[in-house]
């Protein structure tokens, strides 16, 4: 550190001034490439603020669907109840009791 702090102190007022608008670029570049980065996360959160809303829909229509799906299905299974329980009656009837 006391090398660079030599070298700097070499400098005229003048090369030291030149200095200046050099890091002034810098600065720029670095708040030129901080607002470019902070675009990007802008564009990726409204992305990903998108994608959510998506899945919240695929979410909304799946649960939708197996629910559908589901009162079907028990509707389906009291039906086939009820014709086996009918069957079984049927059956019982025509079949003679034998006493012993």
């Amino acid at each position: 550190m006391g090398r660079i702090f030599s070298q700097i102190s070499s400098l005229s007022i003048g090369q030291l001034q030149s200095l200046n608008p050099l890091m002034m670029l810098e600065k720029e570049a670095s708040s030129e490439e901080l607002l470019s980065e902070i675009e990007c996360l802008r564009r990726e959160v409204h992305e990903l603020k998108q994608d959510k809303i998506d899945l919240e829909i695929l979410l909304k229509n799946t649960t939708e669907h197996s629910d559908s799906i589901e009162a079907e299905l028990r509707l389906e299974a009291q039906q086939v109840f009820l014709e086996s329980e009918t069957r079984l009656v049927q059956f019982l009837e025509a079949r003679p009791v034998v006493f012993l």
